[in-house]
């Protein structure tokens, strides 16, 4: 599968999908649209960060369906008037940004790489308030199993795809989703680090996982992930 036709697949469920939840009134006040790509898609990307679902940013209930955006939001952190945007430190992106700063690179080769060289996705492409929400807005519509399987269909299709170095996963339902659920890939957790990693052989993929929120907090979580980039010499900073 190619990147042009995992887009379409996405976009033509994703479009289906919103039209559903768009004439449920329950679902309609629970979810705010889609958002695919956090940035651009691009083929044959070293890195690929994986979420659980898209933050909400304005609010706006606009119910649509977005595929990808201009650049990925991980880079508002180098705004001048980034704490000014955002009234809460936006900790994934501070979390990935402190990763390659940790592995050597300079803030503007983050900026440079984070735009060319990586993804930003997420399981979930339904904007919701949190991923109670997300249950409760498919559950309406009768279609809460066929969403987790499609979600996790579409994001081991994209790792496929796009066949990353390295694919991160920001969070550990995430994590289990594509390793255990996906890949049947048993005891491959760390629960002293909270931490994951698996190979995908066939793909020559790498995947880490961190549990958000784990012992030690997002610092212990950046130590861990750099440790286990360099231990398996996945990114080089050239």
């Amino acid at each position: 599968m190619n990147i042009e036709l995992w887009k379409s697949k996405v976009a033509t469920y994703n479009e289906t999908l919103n039209e559903l939840l768009k004439s449920n009134q329950e679902a309609k006040e629970l979810y705010y649209g889609f958002d695919v790509i956090d940035g651009q898609l691009i083929d044959k990307a070293e890195v690929l960060f994986i979420g659980v679902n898209p933050g909400k940013g304005s609010g706006e209930l606009h119910h649509t369906v977005v595929m990808e955006n201009e650049k990925p939001s991980y880079l508002d952190v180098y705004l001048e008037d980034y704490r000014k945007i955002y009234k809460r430190p936006y900790r994934l992106a501070e979390y990935a940004v402190d990763v390659f700063k940790g592995l050597g690179f300079t803030d503007d080769k983050i900026e440079a790489f984070f735009e060319k060289n990586c993804i930003k996705t997420n399981l979930y492409h339904i904007i919701t308030n949190n991923q109670g929400d997300i249950k409760k807005a498919l559950k309406a519509v009768g279609k809460e199993k066929e969403y987790y399987e499609k979600s996790c269909e579409f994001s081991f299709d994209l790792i496929k795809a796009t066949q990353p170095k390295l694919v991160i996963f920001e969070g550990k339902s995430v994590y289990d989703a594509i390793v255990y659920d996906c890949c049947w890939a048993t005891d491959t957790w760390n629960h002293e680090s909270q931490t994951g990693y698996y190979f995908i052989e066939d793909l020559n993929v790498h995947c880490i996982g961190f549990k958000r929120n784990g012992i030690g907090g997002i610092e212990a979580d950046v130590k861990d992930v750099i440790a286990i980039i360099q231990s398996k010499s996945i990114l080089k900073n050239n």
